[in-house]
């Protein structure tokens, strides 16, 4: 009575894998298992998918950098909601187009900003490491699946969406190389990808652009260093923080199996000095 009661309660997931051992997961109760033995929670309807502390060192990713990392983003979240500018997203939304019928994930998306430009896609998916982050976006955009995890671990089978964003997120990573090669496995083959990483001198471009000759807002810029300051002690926010030359996120996406179908800077029409971000239009080699 008691196995038939369990298979009753036991219902597998399609969507997610585990990210120990890739094998799919099934919903049991408050939690979601996998036959290896790993145990996920799911935590106000939000699966917390993130890799146990042996994975992390077998990887050579300090366990003590992680909980960092985990630990500060729901701190940012809870004080100032970190989230790129409307205009930015709807730029790289638009060079993407035919949405409907796609499966589409936003890696590192926060409270859901982008979310609101991708209405038209079939279903989309948000991931991101901050559960603070995504109970806001739960709230916003209820039609989405949001699931706590690690851009370096997603758990996602291999070729399962048909477009993939990664903006302003893929230079936090504790591990770039391996966030690639994951985005590599979870786009398919005749898949598409946006990547928007900051150029070098960005915070220079960026708030030279945004607060001085595009809007003159001193009051406002002083108010975003003042909380800065008051809060965190840094301007700097993010626990990582790694800027680009053109040539050096072009290799970068090129040697993790992207090709890259179109560059742009951000903002467009702008002189190049003014454009504080590199945006990438991608696609599988495989």
């Amino acid at each position: 009575m008691s196995g038939s009661k369990n298979r009753t309660q036991t219902k597998r997931i399609e969507d997610f894998i585990c990210v120990a051992c890739g094998a799919y997961l099934e919903s049991v109760g408050d939690s979601l298992v996998c036959k290896c033995g790993e145990k996920y929670p799911i935590a106000d309807g939000i699966p917390i998918v993130l890799p146990p502390g042996w994975l992390l060192r077998k990887k050579s990713i300090n366990l003590a950098d992680f909980e960092r990392v985990k630990r500060t983003y729901d701190e940012i979240h809870e004080a100032v909601f970190l989230s790129g500018g409307r205009d930015e997203y709807k730029f790289c939304a638009s060079l993407l187009s035919g949405l409907s019928g796609k499966r589409v994930l936003d890696i590192g998306c926060g409270i859901g900003a982008l979310f609101q430009e991708l209405a038209n896609a079939s279903r989309i998916y948000g991931l991101d490491i901050s559960l603070k982050a995504l109970k806001i976006a739960k709230k916003k955009f209820p039609f989405s699946l949001l699931i706590v995890g690690m851009g370096e671990f997603i758990p996602f089978p291999s070729d399962f969406f048909d477009i993939i964003f990664c903006l302003g997120s893929l230079e936090h990573f504790l591990s770039i190389e391996k966030g690639l090669s994951e985005m590599s496995r979870i786009l398919k083959h005749d898949g598409k990808g946006v990547i928007l990483l900051p150029k070098k001198q960005y915070w220079l471009r960026s708030w030279l652009f945004n607060y001085v000759l595009s809007s003159f807002r001193p009051h406002f810029m002083v108010d975003q260093v003042l909380r800065r300051l008051v809060r965190f002690g840094s301007l700097c926010i993010q626990p990582k923080d790694r800027y680009f030359s053109r040539v050096e996120a072009t290799d970068l996406l090129e040697t993790s199996g992207f090709k890259i179908e179109r560059f742009l800077e951000y903002p467009p029409n702008v002189a190049p000095f003014l454009a504080y971000d590199y945006v990438f239009l991608v696609s599988s080699r495989r």
